[in-house]
């Protein structure tokens, strides 16, 4: 194999597959990078037998070929070529880099070790908007439970139906769900895992994604850059029964002003899990933070509706669902003090957010 590649394109094609890497693998070739160069394109791929990343780039192919190279070696020596191209050129297992004066001489792995990608048959591909996953990925990942005991629990449930496309992630304590509707008449479910839904939100960035699914497997093809991942295997839990249909207080906060409030009153904990207590009463809500090293204490005015309730929620289970709300009001649901919050937009039904509130001292 011999190939002319662009130093800059190389780099950012190693940085997408490197994301595929298990670095405390047992077999030193998953450890590797499996680069094809052939059909005037070089392809690279990395897996650690849960999910794969391949992705392609132009190159000038001079000699077709194969090989695989450890991955760490070939990033740090991508990275720090002096030339606006890299030629490498492989024979016998032994693979050359040359840019400007620079030349590595470094070992390769035999190819024909390298794990096949994974086999699939799977139905017609459905077509979403990059910046639409990676929105529903980002708004659920954080509620996906490391409890695995629960390995269902373990990713986020992507269901497509009626043209609605939905993400589920829950973990016990909070419950979050993120709506788009997509207009076509298709369906899909699937239970992705975590480490897929955390490499995606690195890769998917504009245009179109397609996904397909199999039996146990999923594929989402951007074009250029290609995941495969293993899909989590059981029946999801039924999150519909989850969320409560009453409410006796409903009230309306600024998105912006409740996410500095709660993030001051985590600056009272050393480990910023802070019990932060909130005290609706009217259109005002009091919220109150203490420690060992402190008390804290703001008001907020807000637009409510319902009786008056004193309720107390972990700080960053709150937080992370706000953080991931644009809108610049929410609505909050609130039946009673042992009873969960619902977050929802003002209007419509883009996402829904579900914390458990937690006992209070004084309680």
């Amino acid at each position: 194999m011999k190939i002319t590649v662009n130093t800059q394109e190389i780099q950012n094609a190693v940085n997408r597959v490197l994301k595929g890497i298990n670095t405390k693998t047992t077999m030193p070739i998953l450890e590797g990078i499996y680069i094809k160069a052939a059909d005037n394109k070089v392809t690279m791929i990395a897996t650690d037998l849960e999910l794969t990343i391949m992705t392609h780039i132009s190159a000038n192919i001079s000699e077709e070929g194969e090989t695989v190279i450890n991955s760490r070696i070939f990033s740090d020596i991508v990275k720090t070529m002096p030339g606006s191209d890299i030629i490498i050129e492989v024979k016998d297992n032994k693979a050359v880099l040359k840019s400007l004066n620079s030349v590595f001489n470094i070992s390769c792995f035999n190819p024909d070790e390298f794990p096949q990608l994974p086999e699939m048959q799977a139905d017609e591909g459905i077509v979403l908007d990059q910046e639409t996953l990676n929105s529903m990925i980002k708004g659920t990942i954080f509620a996906v439970s490391t409890d695995m005991s629960h390995p269902i629990l373990n990713g986020s449930l992507l269901k497509i139906e009626d043209g609605n496309a939905v993400m589920v992630a829950l973990d016990g304590y909070r419950l979050s769900i993120r709506k788009y509707n997509i207009d076509k008449d298709v369906s899909l479910k699937i239970v992705i895992p975590y480490k897929a839904l955390n490499e995606l939100t690195k890769l998917l960035e504009t245009g179109k994604v397609t996904i397909s699914a199999g039996a146990n497997q999923a594929v989402f093809d951007m074009g250029h850059t290609t995941v495969y991942t293993r899909l989590l295997e059981g029946e999801y839990i039924q999150y519909e029964n989850i969320i409560p249909d009453e409410k006796n207080l409903v009230c309306e906060i600024k998105t912006e002003e409740i996410v500095d409030t709660i993030e001051r009153a985590s600056l009272i904990s050393s480990n910023r899990k802070t019990l932060v207590k909130f005290t609706f009463d009217g259109d005002y809500v009091g919220v109150e933070a203490r420690d060992e090293r402190g008390y804290f204490n703001e008001g907020l005015d807000i637009k409510a509706d319902g009786p008056g309730l004193s309720i107390a929620f972990n700080s960053v289970y709150l937080l992370d669902a706000l953080r991931t709300i644009e809108d610049k009001t929410i609505k909050m649901e609130l039946l009673s003090g042992m009873s969960p919050c619902i977050i929802k937009p003002t209007a419509g039904e883009e996402y829904l957010y579900l914390v458990l509130p937690v006992k209070m001292k004084e309680d």
